[in-house]
């Protein structure tokens, strides 16, 4: 696989969350809420190393406030 072939696998998926997301809430673009996306950001060192790593994150919100919405974290 190539750099350029990752790219375009990796720009799919990510096509694929935004469709999922538009779907599933609507309206989270008027409540400053986007999807996290996630993937390798050098597709050409992570194809050059032997070993590929994954690394598992939290979730991106800290609580759900009274308004029932996800808050904090930092994003």
């Amino acid at each position: 696989m190539t750099p350029d072939e990752l790219k375009e696998k990796q720009d799919t998926i990510k096509k694929e969350v935004d469709a999922i997301a538009a779907k599933a809430f609507p309206d989270c673009e008027n409540d400053d809420r986007y999807p996290i996306y996630d993937g390798i950001a050098d597709e050409e060192a992570y194809l050059r190393q032997p070993l590929k790593v994954a690394w598992v994150l939290k979730e991106p919100y800290d609580y759900f406030g009274d308004d029932n919405k996800p808050h904090g974290g930092g994003w």
